[in-house]
């Protein structure tokens, strides 16, 4: 992953919690996503994820700060530049309540690449993988 998490601050605060994020190698924030999952084991969570916040397309560089406020509600991204040329992000997972109300669920932030296809084309088009 090109993103890693840092720390959570404020936990517990529902208007303040946010976690935070150091950007390794510059990327686009719209392939991550943050969820909310139990973990079954060791480095395992499971099939279960909830909360899914699909983080806004914004390209940013390495030693950029992204943060997402978790209960505060809110839309699009807010940036302030920082002294040292660095970006700060602010985005909004606008879940119901701080994360320690979601007993027993860990943070999971997961890389993505996707493909879509609309629906009516799925009974009209060869959708073998061919041609891409």
């Amino acid at each position: 992953m090109k993103i890693k998490f840092n720390k959570i601050l404020d936990g517990g605060n529902p208007e303040d919690e946010r976690i935070l994020f150091t950007v390794l190698e510059d990327c686009n924030l719209g392939n991550y996503m943050v969820a909310l999952s139990k973990k079954t084991g060791d480095n395992r969570i499971s099939n279960q994820i909830e909360n899914i916040k699909w983080l806004e397309d914004v390209i940013v560089k390495a030693q950029d700060i992204f943060v997402i406020y978790t209960h505060r509600k809110g839309e699009g991204v807010k940036t302030i530049q920082n002294s040292d040329g660095s970006v700060s992000y602010f985005q909004f997972w606008n879940l119901s309540g701080s994360l320690n109300s979601y007993n027993g669920y860990n943070v999971v932030c997961f890389e993505a690449t996707w493909k879509s296809i609309d629906y009516e084309a799925l009974s009209t088009q060869d959708i073998s993988g061919e041609g891409e």
